[in-house]
Formats: C-alpha cells, structure tokens, sequence
C-alpha cells in the first residue's frame, strides 16, 4: 500500500494530459501513434513521436517500442514467460486523412513469429477512424485481413466508439461482437485517469494514471485489479507541444530579431536571421494553452518589425489577456513601431538605456540628376500618374509639388493614427514630438512607460504589480517562438486554406513560380485561400498575370481574400484586386494607382569612357531599348501609348473590385496617389480593415465555414520561390533592369514609412 501511494504522490508532481497503455484496444482512439492498435491513427495522432511500453503480470513479460513518422508508423512487440508464450510482432503502418481530417483511413503490415511454429507469418490489417462531430469518434479494425504463411492466425473484427464531454470521455470496444469493454477517462488535480471496465467476454479492472513531464514527454502507470499494483509503465515523446501539460509562472518570450512576413536564414556575419510573424502567431496559440494566471514577458530587446507585424503582435497580446494571461511589455529601444506592438501590454518597461524615438514621422529624398548629368547618364523614364514620383529621384533636382502632398498627407495621417493606439496619452506623445525627449525617465515622467529597469528585474516588478507579492528572486523561464505544431486532440472536421505570402518586388520570375504552386489549390484540397501581400510593386507585366490567375481561381469556387502587411502598393496592390475581398492595417500602404517605365541612356557617358558602339539591324527601332542611344520621338509616344493603355487596365482592374466608376478612381484615387489603410477604406479601396485573424474569418464567411470551426492554415510557398529586392536599391535596379515597363514600384521615401528602424 505504501509503494502505491509513493507512486500517486511521484505522479502528482509531474503534470497533465497523457496517453493511458491499453487504449490501443479501443479502433476509436489513436494514442499508440499508429504502432499497435488501429492503423489509421499513424495520421489521426497527429504528431510525430516515439514510445517505450513495458509490462510485467502474471509471469507474462511485455515489452514494445514505436513511433511514427508524419503518417508512417512502426512497431516492436515482445511478449513472453519464458516457457510457454513467446511471440513477436514488426509492425509497419500507413494512414492519410481525407475529408478534411474528418476521415482517417489506414493500412498495416505486420511480421509475427511465436515459438507455436516454424518461419514468419505476414499479417494485413487495414483501419478506419470517422471523426463526424468534435463530440464524437468511430473506429474499424480488421485485424489479420490477409495473411501468407502455413498458420492461419484468424480475423478479428474490432469495433469502437468514444464520446467526450470536456474533460470526460466513454470509450466502447468490442472483439468480433462477443467481447466488450468500456473505458472512462477523466482529467482532474493535473493528471489523466482511466479506468477499463470488462462487460461480456471476462477481462479485469484496469486502472491507469497519466501524467506530463514538460510539453513534449508522458509518463503512465496501469494498475490491475488483481492486485492493486502497477503492473505497466509507459514512457512516450510527441514532437508537438503540449503547452495545456505546463504549469510556468512567469515566462520570457524573446522577439530579439528581424520580424516579417516570411523568414530566412540569413548570412553569417553579414545579415542576421529573421523571425516569421507566423511563427510567433503559432507561439502565441501554444502560450493560451498554458494553464493558470501565468506572467509572459515579452522581450522586445533588438526588435525590428513593421507596423503590420506590430499590430499582429498586438492583437495577440489582446488574446492571451482575454485568456486571462498578464502579458508585460520589456523595450530596449522605444520607437514607435515596437511601442504599437506592445502598447496592449498589462505594463511596457524599458531598460535604462533606453533610447526614445516619439518625434513624429518625416524623411528626406536623394535626387541624383546632377549626378547622373556629371557621368554622362541620362534616364528616361515616362509615366501614367503625376504622383508617381519614385522617377523624380533620377530625372529631377528637387520633389514635385504632388510628392510633397502626398508624403506631407501621409507622415501627418499616420502621426494621427499613432497617437490613437493610446487615446488617453495623445497629449503627452504630442508634447515629446513637439518638445523632442530621448531618456527613457522623461517617457516614464510623461507615462508613456510604466517603470524603468532592467531585464533580470522584471520578474520581481510583475510579481509585486499583478499580485502584490514581493518576490526579489522570481526568474522567468524563457520559451523561444519555434516552428513546432501543438498537438491538438481535436475531433470533427478542420478545414484547410491555402496561404500565400508575397514579399518584396513582384517579377516574373517569381510570379511563374507562384502560379504554378497555385494549381494545388484548384484541386478542391482548399477551401479557401488568403493571400498576404507585402510589396511595393514591381513588374506590371507580372502582376498582371499573377491577377488573371487569382480571378480564374475565384471563378472556379475558391475564395480568395488579400490581406495587406506594411504595404500593397502599385503592383502589389493590382494583385490585391484579383481577390474576392480586400483588408488591410490601418497603417499599411495602399494604392499608387499608376505606372511607370523606361531605360537608361549612357551614350554620353561611353562617349566619355572612349568607347564606341556599332549598331547591324533591320529595323530602324530594333535597338530602342538598348542604354547606347536615347528614345527617338515615335518610340517615346510607342512608350507613352503603352502606359496610358495600361493605365486604362489598371483603372479597369481597381474598379471591378471596389465597384466604382473608372472615372471616380482616376479622379479622386489614381494617378499614383498612395493612401493609408484608414483611409483607404473610407475611400472604399479596401473591404475591412485587420490583419491575419480578420482575413481568416472573412475567408470562412466567403467560403460557408462556421466561425466557430478550427482551420488549418497551409502555407504554399516558402521563401525561395521569391526573388525578393531591398526597396532601397533603385538605382542599381534601374541600371541593371533597363528593359522597358520592368519596374514601376512605390517612391522609396513611403516605403521608410512602413519600418521604423
């Protein structure tokens, strides 16, 4: 009795939700990885992971080893007391899910030799799991189908059903209708318990107690009736976190990097890695699973992120307060886009050090004419849209009038829209811009922060202002956003949507590369697909075929919904109209409804280099687009021509999605005129304004999902389909690129709006 209690006391301390020996039993239930038991359950588990099963009763020795591997499974099984039983079974299995993960079909096959006979008998045995409601789960087993060998080892048809209520569950299980079991489970005091019960065919009582060791390991013991001992102890891996088995009190999560859309290794000792912002939204989700009243820090030390990513960080602060987390918000570095990104905070810290950037937004343009002039350069470029200035940089010696309205509008809206993230501070902001401070004691003094120190103090200040408590030694536990899945035990059908990401300069290469990838959406995988755009422009061929291609998909039953990051702008903001619905930040960029191209000419500058150009045609244009001669007349209005037509289609392309006249949006929206996300849906360019979360529910709307429904979100491009620019290598791009039409891009001076570095 003493060992029995040691070992309840030994369980209690570890933590929740485990797997319980035995249920392998149960065709309905999937907690063998697919080793033993049903073999549709290798893709029903839905982890990848490994197990160690032993057991001693009655003389009888057990022991198995299995994992599985995506929706492959293997398994060893040994049994023996060394006189009369001993047998072994090599399992190998497969499973796939169809309908939407409602469907789980799966095969096995299996080698077993017994001292009974001579040589190897091999066994099939196929499995299904039907998952019709989250309450609800049904499961098939034909074990021993088919076998080839001298021994026939005889089918068993296994039957089984379980129904759960929360943290309640009633398993049935039958053997070829004439033996039947039932299993109850029930999660109480941070454990999992099980108790099998034998109804018709003989069998024992089994008691079984679970428990988590972190969120990656299991440990289990089974108890008999017989004895009241343990008699089975299992140890098991899933790769997927179980963050509901975790008991932290305080956690740091470091954002101590380059933040966006799509991630990507970097380079040794020349550009840092960066984060995903789908990797820290998939942090986040693993964050709400932990239990209690838990302190998350959220280290922004070294942080860089848009005002986009900011505000899906935001957004899931606002998420895990709503699940009754308190989140503090530690900066090392006070600029506005980190200061966005944390301002739903329970309480913002900053270091000491720390420097303030609150002095408003503006930014100042290189115009290299007089340069270009000196070097025998001349650039000429043509353009459909007076406020398209990014070629005023190159052709001018100062900004044009519409430049500096459309900058000046922008740099005063978004100042507006800053000081709204916290209305009851607009005053104090204004004071710091009008009066510039960079302490982080005069943000404190203004109560832009709410405390100054460092770091290893913040444990100790959370504890003291969310509970009152004095705790001078509390330490956080830092927990690192990874790529790693939860392991999510969750029935019924989870619908998928594709998720494209398009990042940086829009080519055509890029974009051939993207149209193919999108033909697996039109097999019917998906059900809906939600594009995120993040790009200043680029090829206006490209983007126009990457339109067309995203309207045949909508046509074809798949809807397609844009959501803008930083900027969808140009280009980016064509390819955002081939979508059903159109959403967008409230700071992002939007619109530069117009077009631009052209060539370089350095016939002056060969002249001064001494060298010489010989022309063989046979056409008086064929060389017109070469950098050894200017545009004649007839090939400057050819030029003009094709702007003007394809300004015309862009006109065209932005009025069937907003559903305004052609002669309204070129009147009050076009000719390269960039707007804010707010505005933007004032001016109804835009359907909503929101980000991730706001698109997954309208992409839900447009496709008949509940909202209530789980989705899945498959990204179907990673980030080497993308032959991605720094916004801010113009020149080299238009001496390298100085074929006609290739680039027509945002002005560089609203792309620095969109990062505040």
């Amino acid at each position: 009795m003493k060992s029995f209690v040691s070992i309840l006391l030994f369980l209690f301390v570890c933590s929740a939700m485990a797997y319980l020996p035995g249920e392998s039993s149960y065709p309905s239930l999937s907690f063998d990885n697919g080793a033993f038991g049903n073999p549709a359950s290798a893709e029903a588990f839905g982890s990848s992971g490994a197990f160690l099963d032993v057991g001693v009763e009655k003389g009888e020795r057990l022991f198995r080893l299995g994992g599985n591997f995506g929706n492959f499974a293997a398994g060893f099984h040994y049994l023996t007391d060394n006189e009369t039983i001993d047998e072994t079974y090599w399992n190998l299995s497969h499973g796939f899910s169809l309908f939407e993960n409602t469907l789980f079909l799966g095969n096995r096959v299996s080698a077993f030799r017994s001292r009974d006979f001579k040589g190897t008998e091999w066994l099939y045995s196929p499995g299904v799991i039907f998952r019709p409601f989250s309450f609800l789960s049904l499961g098939y087993t034909s074990k021993n189908l088919g076998y080839l060998g001298e021994i026939n080892p005889g089918r068993v048809q296994e039957w089984g059903a379980t129904l759960r209520y929360k943290n309640f569950s009633l398993s049935l299980g039958a053997e070829n209708l004439d033996v039947f079991r039932l299993l109850y489970t029930m999660d109480f005091w941070g454990f999992l318990a099980g108790l099998e019960m034998p109804l018709v065919g003989g069998g024992s009582y089994r008691l079984t107690l679970s428990h988590s060791l972190g969120s990656n390991f299991n440990t289990s013991l089974q108890f008999s009736s017989s004895d009241y001992l343990p008699h089975r102890f299992r140890f098991a891996y899933h790769s997927a976190k179980d963050l509901s088995a975790s008991n932290v009190g305080i956690i740091r999560v470091p954002l101590n990097s380059e933040i966006k859309e799509m991630s990507n290794q970097g380079i040794p000792f020349l550009f840092p890695p960066s984060l995903d912002i789908h990797v820290v939204r998939n942090h986040i989700e693993h964050l709400l699973m932990i239990p209690g009243k838990t302190i998350i820090i959220l280290d922004f030390s070294g942080y860089a992120g848009g005002f986009a990513i900011s505000k899906e960080i935001q957004r899931g602060v606002q998420k895990l307060q709503q699940a009754g987390k308190f989140v503090i918000a530690f900066l090392d570095d006070v600029r506005p886009s980190t200061w966005v990104a944390a301002a739903s905070a329970n309480y913002i810290v900053a270091e000491p050090s720390a420097r303030v950037s609150f002095k408003g937004f503006g930014g100042s343009s290189l115009y290299y004419k007089g340069l270009l002039d000196k070097l025998g350069v001349k650039v000429e470029f043509l353009r459909h849209g007076k406020y398209k200035s990014a070629v005023e940089t190159y052709m001018a010696d100062s900004m044009s009038q519409e430049a500096k309205e459309n900058l000046k509008t922008l740099y005063t809206q978004r100042w507006d829209l800053f000081k709204k993230e916290k209305p009851a501070l607009e005053k104090e902001m204004e004071s710091f811009a009008e009066t510039p401070q960079i302490t982080a004691n005069a943000a404190y003094e203004k109560g832009l922060i709410d405390s100054v120190l460092y770091l290893e103090n913040v444990p100790e200040f959370a504890v003291k202002k969310i509970f009152g408590i004095e705790a001078p030694f509390a330490s956080a536990l830092t927990m690192s956003p990874k790529e790693k899945t939860i392991l999510e035990d969750n029935w019924g059908h989870r619908p998928r949507f594709a998720l494209l990401t398009i990042e940086g300069t829009i080519t055509e290469k890029s974009v051939r590369h993207i149209q193919k990838e999108l033909r697996q959406v039109y097999g019917g995988t998906y059900r809906g697909l939600i594009l995120r755009i993040n790009s200043p422009g680029g090829s206006a061929k490209a983007s126009d075929e990457l339109y067309a291609t995203l309207r045949d998909l909508s046509k074809r039953g798949v809807p397609v919904v844009a959501s803008i990051g930083d900027y969808g702008a140009s280009g980016g903001f064509y390819i955002a109209c081939g979508a059903d619905k159109i959403i967008a930040e409230n700071f992002s960029l939007v619109g530069s409804i117009g077009i631009y191209g052209g060539k370089i000419d350095a016939s002056n500058l060969l002249s001064k280099l001494g060298v010489k150009t010989e022309t063989v045609k046979t056409h008086e244009h064929a060389d017109a687009e070469t950098f050894t001669r200017p545009f004649d007349k007839a090939e400057q209005e050819a030029l003009q021509n094709f702007m003007d037509d394809f300004y015309n289609r862009f006109l065209n392309v932005v009025s069937k999605a907003t559903a305004k006249s052609k002669e309204e949006i070129d009147k009050n929206f076009g000719e390269g005129r960039v707007f804010l996300g707010k505005e933007a849906k004032e001016n109804g360019l835009i359907y909503e304004l929101g980000g991730l979360d706001k698109a997954i529910e309208i992409a839900k709307e447009l496709s008949g999902v509940s909202q209530k429904s789980t989705v899945e979100l498959v990204s179907i491009l990673n980030e080497k389909a993308f032959v991605t620019k720094s916004p801010k290598i113009y020149l080299a791009e238009i001496l390298a690129e100085y074929d006609l039409f290739k680039v027509w891009a945002l002005d560089l001076n609203i792309l620095d709006m969109s990062i505040e570095k």
